[in-house]
């Protein structure tokens, strides 16, 4: 942040004078204009120091800046264009859409709006489509031929692209060895 001590330290002399010019304008009564004049001449100059203050500390953060996006290209492409979008200035912060409960009354607080969530999805895993799923006997031999080995594991994620997800092809799961996805709860 180019806002530190320094730059703190200046605005403070520069207020300081600009409240003696102030002060002595207001106890003026006859010649004091040198000393007015005088006052107005340090306000300009601390007021031009300031100003310095400010483009130069602008330019190391945007040096910084610059530094950080260059390194990151080297190194991690997705924080490199993360950083080129925020510098562009084409972040934006997630919106969320209004929560409504069951009476369609809006709800505020985000403790009611997570219990919402909860009971919303409840209500759609309680289904009676997922209780005939529940229902449903697996077989033995199906079961077995289920399990994943870690060598599996290790060979799909060696095979991933980083920062991409998986896809799915003619032969199955890319990255996964043709096995369907397996979801963990």
């Amino acid at each position: 942040m180019w806002w530190d001590d320094e730059v703190r330290v200046e605005v403070e002399s520069k207020k300081k004078a600009w409240l003696d010019l102030l002060a002595t304008k207001a106890g003026n009564f006859s010649g004091m204009n040198d000393e007015i004049e005088r006052k107005k001449a340090e306000f300009r100059r601390l007021n031009k120091k300031v100003k310095e203050v400010f483009e130069r500390k602008k330019k190391e953060r945007t040096d910084k800046n610059d530094r950080r996006i260059s390194d990151n290209f080297q190194v991690n492409i997705k924080m490199f264009w993360k950083l080129v979008g925020t510098a562009r200035g084409n972040t934006k912060q997630p919106i969320m859409n209004a929560i409504r409960d069951e009476n369609g009354c809006i709800l505020n607080d985000e403790a009611t709006n997570l219990n919402r969530w909860k009971e919303y999805f409840e209500s759609v895993f309680m289904s009676k489509v997922s209780s005939e799923l529940n229902e449903l006997e697996i077989p033995k031999e199906v079961e077995r031929g289920m399990e994943i080995s870690v060598d599996e594991i290790m060979k799909a994620m060696k095979s991933m692209k980083a920062g991409k997800a998986a896809t799915r092809d003619a032969k199955g799961w890319r990255g996964s060895g043709g096995r369907p996805a397996v979801h963990l709860v």
